[in-house]
């Protein structure tokens, strides 16, 4: 199961979430955005406290094209608490 959310900008350099080749920066971005990432498994597992996981794991499955303005979230690869 997938969930996403749009953001209201596209990741950029000046933004510090890209790298000068456009490479996401997972670190900056799980920082970032930590707030929605952990809202979003709460919604999709119907757990009411932020979980905690591995940011790397997470966003290592977003596809650069489409890194700029979207959060993926595979949860069928959620590592266990």
């Amino acid at each position: 199961m997938k969930k996403i959310a749009l953001l209201e900008n596209e990741f950029s350099i000046e933004g510090g979430e890209l790298t000068p080749t456009l490479k996401v920066k997972r670190r900056v971005i799980g920082e970032k955005y930590r707030e929605l990432i952990d809202r979003m498994y709460a919604e999709a597992e119907g757990a009411k406290a932020p979980i905690n996981f591995s940011l790397s794991s997470r966003l290592a499955s977003v596809p650069p094209a489409l890194a700029g303005g979207l959060l993926s979230s595979n949860l069928a690869n959620r590592p266990t608490r």
